[in-house]
This record gives structure tokens, sequence and C-alpha cells, in this order.
């Protein structure tokens, strides 16, 4: 199925099982108005949680960033004020990143 065009390999979603992925380019503007954060918005209020009840998003540069390089913790800043509140509002499960490979 296709909601709104996506844009891959940067952004896109696929329901593989009862899990629904969206992966999302960090590399990309995810501000409230933006073309990635319009369809960021359509695909999570579209999905059916009868059918897929786990939502899991992806992207390559973490929200929270521990590691003490600033320009890391700049970036993960700008991320979560872009898109943490939509992502708690819309009761994603999980939220997976890397580039800084801390856990």
């Amino acid at each position: 199925y296709r909601r709104k065009p996506h844009n891959p390999p940067f952004w896109y979603s696929f329901e593989y099982g009862p899990v629904h992925f969206t992966m999302l380019s960090s590399e990309h503007n995810l501000e409230r108005g933006s073309a990635q954060r319009r369809w960021l918005e359509d695909d999570l209020a579209a999905v059916d949680r009868c059918r897929t009840p786990w939502v899991i998003v992806g992207l390559h540069r973490p929200m929270y960033v521990v590691y003490p390089h600033k320009f890391n913790r700049v970036v993960g800043e700008h991320i979560r004020s872009s898109l943490e509140s939509l992502l708690v509002e819309q009761l994603v499960d999980v939220v997976l990143s890397g580039h800084v490979h801390t856990y």
C-alpha cells in the first residue's frame, strides 16, 4: 500500500507482519511544514493499529546524544525539538538510530 508520495531512499515506510516501519532522513528537514515532516504526519496518522500494532521509526542521527561531541548534541537537540512531540503523540513504540555508536 502507499499513502502520500514517499522519497526513498531518504524517507519511506513499509509493514512487515504486525510492525509498521517508518524510515526517516536525519539529513533532510524535519521541521513543521517541511516535505518530510508532512509525509511523516500523514504516515503515522494512517497506521492501522489493529493490523500493525507496533510502530518503529528509524533514522540515522539520534535525538539523545551522550557522546561529548558538540555538533552531535546540537543536531540531536534539533531532531528532538522537531520530532519528539509528534512521535509521543502518535504512540510510536521504538525509535532506532545510530551515528554516534554508543549505547
